[in-house]
């Protein structure tokens, strides 16, 4: 069966793109849930419309996240945290805590699953993370973990 799909489907197909899928797959999943329409001859002209539409928004997108990248590539972020004498931490600094970081220096919503840290860091001094903005832009920074100052009374 013939879809236009609406909206990207991971795996599938991007939106404004007409492509064979099984038929199953159409009546259960995609029309259902306004994923797709079927193609007609006249959804066939709507669907080129909105494709280009859809490509002229992902090509600012794109330029956006690259002027982010480009902003952000090789920029320090410096948290502080208790930690023990061998320099674990009694928590950990998340992706959450980056990603809401890099959104108080930017302006910009930024989601924590797009930071690539590996996992939560635990230890003090200076780590390399991955913030993904798409497949092909991404930016490296320094996450720089500190001690905090303990007030002696």
């Amino acid at each position: 069966m013939k879809v236009i799909f609406v909206t990207d489907v991971a795996n599938q197909g991007k939106a404004g793109e007409i492509k064979e899928v099984a038929e199953g797959f159409a009546r259960n999943y995609l029309l259902p849930k306004g994923l797709a329409v079927i193609a007609t001859p006249g959804k066939a002209k709507e669907a080129e419309l909105y494709a280009k539409q859809v490509a002229a928004r992902r090509a600012r997108t794109e330029s956006e996240f690259a002027r982010l990248a480009a902003e952000l590539e090789g920029r320090e972020f410096k948290f502080t945290a208790k930690a023990g004498k061998s320099g674990r931490l009694y928590g950990a600094i998340t992706n959450a805590d980056i990603a809401e970081a890099v959104r108080k220096l930017t302006n910009v919503e930024f989601d924590k699953r797009k930071v690539d840290a590996g996992e939560a860091l635990r230890q003090l001094g200076v780590h390399e993370v991955t913030l993904r903005f798409s497949k092909d832009i991404q930016a490296r920074i320094k996450v720089i973990i500190e001690a905090e100052k303990e007030e002696k009374a």
